[in-house]
């Protein structure tokens, strides 16, 4: 008789693998050497691959995240070892579409449309199996899942996917991986009934068909349990910001650098001062606005400090006959003379464009000064950090 594991024990830790194959990783590597979290933006940007295919066994980042893990491997345990090995390649096309949507949508939709499509289609992480695990339940039902009579009372099962659906990304907050895996499933929904009625398949087994069919007519309930909180989260319920660090000493010079356009000097005054208008009312003694160029004959700089005394202008008339003129010259010259201007003596720096203004006023601010808080506050600790503030996010 061959020695080994019987095949029940086999088949429990392939279904338990997404609990305790990061917890053996973490007793391993206790400093934490392998992330295989999955991110859109690590794919894209970071040529990140490994997470394409283990993100389904990566670390879980906190303990809502360790609940979901278990309601899936307490389902996984209801699959074959076929289906368990089809979900976790399934992931690897989810991964895939996550990374184009996320892309896409960020670099055209989201920034003309941030209230619609937040930048988390691009930074949202993703672990486990339960995005992947969900379209599979809308596709195949919940048959093979053993329902004790006692809980088939409170929870029907043409409620059951929804249920789960909602639980799960919730517990993990990642509606934008839950909402593509659901799309997916009804890309293959609807290929599956054009194939069926195409080629004219008997009707299969009644009693799997009724099934298949009550995890299909869950989608729309399932997409609701993804949608609605997500609109009550991201849009309803104002983020939490916070105000600057109450000081008396200079926090944050803001330095606009400009260089003139080629259009008419009206059309750039328009521009400039509509930025430089933004930041006006935000400025106090702890916050400081200058403007900086390298071109001695940027008039329409000069007509905007006329008549904004509150911001200081500085015209860097110096030649660098050995450098290469161009935005990198001039973003280290305004850089240069921040450091060496004695009456700059804020903390922070912030470098913003001449046609970057504050979007909706006091709420753009709230944005820029809980950033900095954030930053302010790692800095006492010893951690000093840079931040990045667009407008396709929150």
């Amino acid at each position: 008789m061959p020695l080994g594991l019987p095949s029940p024990a086999i088949h429990a830790l392939i279904a338990f693998a997404p609990l305790w194959v990061p917890a053996s990783i973490s007793l391993l590597l206790p400093t934490s050497l392998i992330d295989w979290s999955f991110s859109p933006r690590g794919t894209v940007y970071s040529n990140q691959i490994a997470p394409i295919f283990f993100a389904p066994f990566a670390k879980p980042e906190s303990w809502t995240i360790a609940v979901s893990r278990f309601i899936q491997c307490a389902i996984l345990l209801c699959l074959t070892k076929t289906e368990l090995y089809r979900l976790w390649i399934g992931w690897i096309p989810l991964a895939l579409v996550r990374s184009i949507t996320g892309y896409l949508l960020t670099r055209s939709v989201g920034w003309a449309y941030p209230s619609l499509f937040s930048h988390w289609a691009l930074y949202e992480s993703a672990s486990g199996i339960g995005p992947i695990l969900i379209a599979y339940l809308v596709l195949n039902g919940t048959n093979f899942v053993p329902i004790s009579p006692s809980i088939d009372k409170f929870i029907s099962k043409q409620y059951a996917i929804p249920i789960l659906t909602l639980a799960m990304c919730w517990l993990e907050c990642r509606p934008w991986t839950y909402g593509t895996a659901l799309f997916g499933a009804l890309v293959i929904g609807l290929g599956r009934m054009l194939y069926h009625r195409q080629v004219g398949l008997p009707r299969p087994n009644s009693v799997k068909a009724d099934d298949k069919g009550l995890g299909c007519h869950q989608l729309l309930p399932c997409c609701l349990a993804v949608l609605i909180p997500w609109l009550v989260v991201y849009h309803l319920i104002p983020p939490t910001r916070t105000p600057l660090p109450s000081t008396q000493e200079p926090l944050l010079d803001i330095l606009m650098l400009s260089f003139p356009r080629p259009v008419l000097i009206d059309t750039s005054v328009r521009l400039i001062e509509t930025t430089v208008n933004s930041f006006i009312p935000f400025l106090s003694p702890s916050v400081t606005l200058s403007m900086f160029t390298h071109a001695p004959d940027h008039q329409a700089l000069q007509i905007i400090h006329d008549r904004t005394p509150q911001a200081s202008l500085h015209v860097d008339t110096d030649t660098h006959l050995g450098d290469t003129n161009g935005h990198y010259l001039h973003l280290a010259e305004a850089f240069r003379w921040m450091m060496e201007d004695e009456t700059k003596l804020g903390e922070w720096v912030m470098l913003v464009e001449d046609d970057f203004p504050v979007c909706y006023g006091s709420r753009g601010w709230d944005v820029i000064t809980t950033v900095l808080a954030e930053l302010e506050q790692d800095r006492l600790q010893g951690n000093i950090r840079s931040g990045f503030i667009g407008t396709g996010g929150r």
